[in-house]
């Protein structure tokens, strides 16, 4: 990963450290399917060392593409502009989390959202380390290993593929943080 890049927003609240799953923006916004989170604050578990906000507040820009930053950052601090994409998985109620943490070209970060049972569960930008070989066996490229490895996909079908294998191997994702809404 290309060292200075900011994080700010959701992913800064959220890691502390390490590479991820990137790669060009696939997705836009689809009206018909927003997902699972609406606009509000909403509480978040995290099973960190209790380094992430309790709160976050999510909104809508304009395209309809949503807005996410802890409470006293939201206005001044660059919300995390994220896009969330149905992934297919065989009873799992799967969403791409597509988050754009720097500058237009800058490559996007990936993660999951499962949905399923009236619970959220988001792993907001998903570990490179230790998923190497799924990641490889899907067809994307590992760089930079040896230090902090980046999993980095050139097209939407292979992030899909390694993104579906990836939930097989964590059903309850890997560091899921529990977000549940609070209030408006």
């Amino acid at each position: 990963m290309p060292a200075g890049r900011a994080r700010v927003g959701l992913l800064a609240a959220l890691l502390l450290g390490g590479c991820f799953w990137e790669g060009p923006a696939f997705y836009t916004v689809d009206p018909a399917r927003p997902g699972p989170l609406a606009p509000g604050l909403y509480q978040a578990e995290t099973p960190d060392d209790g380094s992430a906000p309790d709160r976050l507040r999510i909104g809508r820009a304009a395209d309809g593409a949503l807005l996410v930053a802890p409470p006293e950052d939201y206005e001044t601090g660059h919300p995390t502009r994220v896009v969330l994409a149905p992934l297919p998985v065989p009873g799992r109620q799967l969403w791409v989390v597509q988050a754009r943490i720097g500058e237009p070209d800058d490559p996007v970060a990936y993660g999951l959202l499962d949905s399923a049972g009236g619970t959220l569960m988001l792993d907001p930008a998903l570990h490179c380390e230790g998923s190497q070989a799924l990641v490889r066996a899907a067809g994307g490229a590992v760089e930079g290993e040896g230090g902090s490895p980046s999993c980095v996909f050139k097209d939407r079908a292979t992030l899909e593929r390694a993104l579906a294998a990836y939930a097989g191997a964590h059903p309850g994702l890997d560091k899921p943080t529990r977000l549940t809404r609070i209030g408006d």
